[in-house]
């Protein structure tokens, strides 16, 4: 999985433009962005071993989904 220094706002919209295809986060943080073959972003937060969608890329931020996921 890779890994970016420090995920922001701005970082998460290139990865997506540029449909880099994977799941992209921070190291050591459970939430990430997973970036579909269709071109596609969601947020995902990983928690016991489960995926949960926190929301879809053009609909929730990054702020909202640290939110959600710190909830």
């Amino acid at each position: 999985m890779p890994t970016v220094e420090n995920m922001t706002q701005r970082l998460a919209s290139d990865l997506v433009k540029s449909q880099k295809v994977g799941k992209w986060g921070e190291k050591n943080n459970k939430l990430k962005l997973k970036i579909y073959p269709s071109g596609e972003a969601a947020w995902i937060f990983r928690f016991a071993g489960r995926e949960t969608v926190v929301g879809q890329f053009r609909s929730v931020s990054l702020q909202l989904a640290k939110q959600e996921a710190a909830a």
